[in-house]
């Protein structure tokens, strides 16, 4: 298999109408295993907070092709809320900018749960393990949860 810099220099030498048609299958594998995902598991009412975290954090690594992890933080949180941390390969932020939560909660009938989402960049995140950059207000990392993507 050839390594990632080889990937790399393969692609940029093919015609971009090559390139593109390979942009495209990819993308339609991710789909499929996407809506295979969705089949398998779509949304309940009577979801687990930690399942609809699961659910809601696969659904966020399928729509932003920059997310490389998300991670849950359960510990300290109200009953009703979902916290997740999203490793965002393309976020354009200051290193030393504080790590803030938005509100992020889907437009879902019954879901029971808000859900607050904090983006950082891999370099903030490692801070943030170190001790060096502070979660949001009232998020610990005891207790983290790493959700896996939906694979092809």
């Amino acid at each position: 298999m050839p390594t990632l810099d080889e990937m790399y220099k393969q692609l940029l030498e093919l015609p971009r109408r090559d390139y593109s048609d390979l942009i495209k299958k990819v993308d339609q594998e991710r789909r499929k295993a996407f809506e295979l995902e969705e089949a398998r598991n779509p949304l309940r009412p009577d979801m687990s907070r930690e399942a609809f975290a699961t659910w809601i954090g696969r659904r966020h690594y399928f729509v932003d092709k920059g997310i490389s992890r998300v991670f849950y933080l359960p510990a300290n949180s109200p009953p009703d809320e979902v916290r997740l941390l999203e490793v965002n390969d393309l976020a354009v932020v200051p290193e030393a900018a504080p790590v803030e939560a938005l509100d992020f909660q889907p437009e879902i009938d019954g879901v029971p749960y808000r859900l607050f989402v904090a983006d950082v960049t891999p370099q903030q995140y490692e801070a943030i393990r170190g001790g060096k950059l502070d979660l949001p207000n009232g998020w610990r990392l005891d207790g983290i949860l790493e959700i896996d993507p939906i694979r092809p």
